[in-house]
């Protein structure tokens, strides 16, 4: 429920207590606590409305929770090739991979994906190569609402890339995407 909340105000950066639970179905007592546990250590303050005033410092407290597994496949798949197949698959690009729909500051070769039994499989049989692909696990459920589709991809949206990204300890590559947001 915390992530839901601040995974909310991080996208509204102004906000009342009471339009955010109704929009994160979280209990308005539920709410009450966690926003008056982010007013006292100084992520939020209390205007005319609520306003987050340290993203960044939030993101990073949030990031220290999350527990990132990645499984790491070398194969010889063309990297096009396995994108296509991702895309017809509905495979979620994620960290570096989904970065680079929102960010030219950053380019990675290898490609970051979401966990799927189907991925998996298909990863496990491909022929052992030089394109390297991850497979990425998260102590955080991935919601439908922080899927985006961009190109015909399934990604991360901009604000759980970059909180995966922080999780992945590659906050330096979320600069120019922080600052855009």
């Amino acid at each position: 429920m915390t992530f839901k909340v601040v995974s909310a105000i991080l996208r509204k950066k102004s906000f009342s207590q009471t339009e955010l639970a109704k929009e994160t179905g979280v209990s308005w007592g539920q709410m009450n606590k966690i926003v008056r546990w982010l007013v006292k250590k100084g992520f939020v303050r209390k205007a005319r409305k609520y306003e987050l005033i340290n993203p960044t410092a939030l993101i990073s407290l949030l990031a220290t929770e999350i527990e990132l597994e990645k499984h790491s496949f070398e194969i010889s798949v063309q990297p096009k090739a396995v994108l296509s197949w991702v895309k017809k698959s509905k495979g979620v690009l994620c960290l570096t991979s989904a970065l680079q729909f929102y960010s030219n500051y950053f380019r990675d070769p290898s490609i970051n994906l979401y966990y799927s039994k189907e991925l998996e499989d298909y990863l496990q049989n491909a022929k052992s190569g030089i394109t390297k692909v991850f497979l990425v696990k998260s102590n955080l459920h991935l919601s439908e609402s922080e899927v985006a589709r961009k190109g015909g991809f399934l990604l991360t949206n901009e604000i759980r890339t970059i909180i995966d990204l922080f999780a992945d300890k590659k906050a330096y590559a979320t600069e120019p995407l922080l600052k855009k947001l």
